[in-house]
């Protein structure tokens, strides 16, 4: 059940909070044996709090954070075994929001190392894996929450999203991961911070779900403003583009692309195609932004509590002896993190260029526009073998699309299609509904729309 009949069956009286609550903690005891989704267990904690509930519109509802978001009481590590862990002396505002809602906390979900991998791995917690298929990667970075939901542990998994954090644990668990335009959420008390301001704006905390109503539910208990539903879509524009830069390694995707356009059509909405000649330009940008955002940054954070500095060399070292202290995914980071550092100048070229794109691309999709694209061009591989698919030099053409609304900073939720899932081994294919920032509403309700015609 998505989040929505659970609070329902609570309302009716079909079952209590301290039932739904158990039951949740209970199932994530026995799933994290195969799935490594959860960092910490909070039952003592979510269990004392069912019994004092918040008086809304969450009450009693089991939720997993994020281990990068601030709970009073507990550490952040990043899943770092260098960083000294981050004592937390309050929660983050997004907690404190879903808290005075009702939610119940029970779990904190694993990441990959300081957030900066598309799989979810680290020395401290070790790897996540996927709820269809333990073979298969979780995603990443929030794919501790991806996997909780995916197996029906909680119905829903706050993440963030810099650069598909949340969208790529989505699609590799076969459910919605919904990134608002960065700005949307307050991120006071979430790690880490990218060191310098435009990049951070690529990054919003983003929800995991079951549900597009589910989405927008959360949203309006965590979000800046309030979401209606709308099953009214007279005046939408729905686009495609076949000049995006993107890669399609599984016929799956194919099938579920068709099948969002078939439904467009039957409604009278036949997407139009538009040019976006520079997807694989935006591509190189977000690299330029993140290389400039975070290369410092990791050095900062590896800096042990004893004060030793992380050096690539010894680290390369150690790895060569067995004995490494940054996971696989972020020691192969560092090396092009190293190699590729722009300068001030071409950092503001960039910065100046993306600004003159992010006003192109807001303007054309306006208030009404909504754009399609698969998400990501591949199924769910096997864990540890995605990451080396995009550290190749170059553009990576199976997660242009990904990228793309994150240098834009523009709103984006991902969907799944069961019906076109290949086989049951492998991930259904997802597809992404794109809008300009702030335009949540309209791409929201666009997407309950096309996820009922998938489920249908």
């Amino acid at each position: 059940m998505d989040a929505i009949s659970i609070l329902d069956k609570i309302s009716k009286g079909e079952t209590t909070p301290a039932e739904v609550v158990k039951t949740s903690i209970d199932k994530i005891e026995t799933e994290n044996k195969r799935l490594n989704a959860a960092v910490e267990i909070l039952r003592d904690e979510a269990m004392s709090d069912v019994k004092n509930l918040h008086d809304g519109i969450l009450s009693g509802l089991p939720i997993s954070i994020k281990e990068c978001y601030s709970i009073r009481g507990k550490q952040i590590t990043s899943g770092s075994k260098r960083m000294k862990p981050i004592e937390c002396t309050e929660d983050a505002t997004v907690v404190k929001k879903l808290k005075v809602a009702g939610a119940i906390v029970v779990s904190r979900g694993n990441t990959s190392e300081f957030l900066l991998g598309r799989e979810t791995d680290n020395l401290v917690f070790g790897t996540t894996h996927s709820s269809i298929n333990p073979e298969l990667t979780a995603g990443g970075s929030s794919g501790g929450e991806g996997s909780l939901v995916g197996s029906d542990c909680v119905p829903v998994g706050i993440g963030t999203d810099i650069g598909g954090s949340c969208r790529y644990p989505a699609v590799f668990n076969g459910i919605v991961g919904f990134r608002p335009a960065s700005g949307q959420i307050d991120k006071t008390g979430i790690f880490p911070a990218a060191g310098n301001e435009f990049t951070e704006s690529m990054n919003s905390p983003g929800i995991l779900c079951r549900s597009v109503r589910d989405a927008r539910l959360i949203y309006n208990c965590i979000g800046n403003k309030n979401l209606t539903a709308s099953d009214k879509l007279n005046d939408v524009k729905i686009y495609t583009s076949s000049d995006f830069r993107v890669a399609i390694k599984d016929e799956s995707i194919h099938k579920a692309m068709n099948d969002a356009v078939s439904f467009f059509n039957s409604i009278s909405l036949a997407p139009t195609d538009i040019s976006i000649p520079e997807s694989g330009e935006l591509f190189n940008h977000f690299n330029t932004l993140m290389f400039a955002g975070f290369r410092d940054k990791i050095y900062e954070w590896s800096t042990t509590a004893k004060g030793e500095k992380l050096s690539y060399a010894g680290e390369l070292l150690r790895k060569w002896t067995g004995h490494p202290t940054l996971s696989k995914e972020l020691f192969a980071i560092l090396l092009p993190f190293n190699l590729m550092k722009p300068s001030p100048k071409k950092l503001n070229t960039t910065i100046d260029r993306v600004k003159e794109l992010r006003d192109k691309y807001q303007a054309m999709l306006g208030e009404n526009g909504i754009l399609i694209l698969p998400t990501v061009g591949v199924l769910a591989p096997p864990s540890g073998k995605f990451y080396p698919q995009y550290n190749k030099p170059g553009i990576i053409d199976i997660i242009t699309p990904v990228s793309f609304c994150n240098v834009l900073n523009l709103s984006c939720i991902t969907i799944p299609n069961w019906k076109c899932q290949r086989d049951k081994n492998s991930t259904p294919p997802a597809i992404q509904l794109i809008s300009a920032g702030g335009n949540e509403e309209l791409l929201l309700n666009v997407a309950e729309q096309l996820m009922d015609s998938f489920e249908n």
